[in-house]
């Protein structure tokens, strides 16, 4: 494969959207205008990525397992995205430097494909 064909390959999949999902956790008791900035900041960020906001669920405040940054309680905030590669890398980087944000975890969601049943 030339070195042009590897160029083009990894430039189309910078560009190709994937399905991701986005799990943040809030420092317990965060207001509603408090979640409604992080889910409006994170919507910024992908779109300016080229992506979409599919859905996003608000849990509420959950009792967390361990303590995180002196909270015992989180509010978990989970996001459906569609992104590119490059997207998701800007995103995370933006969100570690979020201070509203104790913690998050971004994933790519792998399609799952049955196999036919005889």
């Amino acid at each position: 494969m030339a070195v042009k064909d590897k160029i083009e390959e990894q430039v189309k999949e910078n560009t190709k959207l994937g399905k991701y999902e986005l799990v943040v956790v809030l420092p317990g008791g965060a207001t509603k205008a408090k979640r409604k900035s992080v889910v409006d900041t994170i919507t910024k960020i992908v779109d300016i990525s080229g992506g979409g906001v599919l859905s996003v669920d608000d849990w509420g405040d959950r009792e967390l397992v361990y303590s995180i940054k002196d909270n015992n309680i989180g509010v978990f905030l989970i996001f459906s995205l569609d992104l590119n590669s490059k997207g998701a890398v800007n995103l995370e980087a933006k969100i570690r430097h979020n201070e509203d944000i104790i913690r998050y975890l971004l994933v790519k969601v792998q399609e799952v494909k049955n196999k036919k049943q005889n």
